[in-house]
């Protein structure tokens, strides 16, 4: 049986990158794969100046934002 500290330590991933276009193009297969496997995924990057896709689809990669 786990206790109460035990289930709420899962472990945390972060995936930083210089442009949103690098996670949508490249990483988001990674994402699902870490999220699969349990851990806790977050990702720094440039959502502003999101490179080569539009400022809507790096809204849409937006989930919770840090704070």
């Amino acid at each position: 049986m786990k206790t109460k500290n035990q289930e709420n330590d899962k472990r945390q991933i972060i995936i930083v990158a210089t442009t949103a276009s690098m996670i949508e193009q490249f990483n988001m297969n990674n994402i699902k794969i870490l999220k699969e496997l349990g851990f806790g995924v977050h990702v720094g990057t440039n959502f502003k100046h999101p490179g080569t896709i539009t400022n809507e689809i790096s809204d849409g990669l937006i989930v919770v934002p840090c704070q």
